[in-house]
């Protein structure tokens, strides 16, 4: 059943997704460096992100493979989270991480479903 725009949910029913941010985005950055484990992000994002970044987590590695190149632990930083909810139960952010002598924004949508926040989109820029 379809929820009626009055019985949306509050932010206030949703924990501050500041934290959420900070932690998930350097994570995604080391998924896709291959030195962590994608099911680290169960729970915390919908399926279909779930498999977008275990199968570029996949061929990241197959490329370090096939060209020898090691995998190395980036030390990543978070240096700056913008979010904004664009609806009570929506959350539009980019955070901007450190690591390799670069800068990078990893955008997050989060979205509140059963009083938490579950990423349904996630860009490595």
């Amino acid at each position: 059943m379809a929820r009626k725009h009055n019985d949306a949910i509050s932010n206030q029913d949703l924990p501050d997704p500041s934290e959420q941010l900070r932690a998930m985005a350097p994570a995604v950055v080391e998924i896709l460096s291959g030195v962590r484990n994608v099911s680290q992000l169960g729970g915390s994002v919908t399926e279909e992100i779930y498999q977008r970044i275990r199968e570029r987590s996949a061929a990241s590695a197959k490329a370090r493979f096939q060209t020898g190149r090691a995998s190395f632990r980036p030390t990543v930083s978070v240096t700056r989270v913008h979010h904004e909810f664009t609806r009570p139960d929506l959350v539009q952010s980019v955070v901007l991480v450190d690591y390799e002598k670069r800068t990078r924004a990893v955008a997050i949508r989060l979205e509140g479903r059963n009083n938490r926040w579950l990423a349904t989109a996630i860009t490595v820029l």
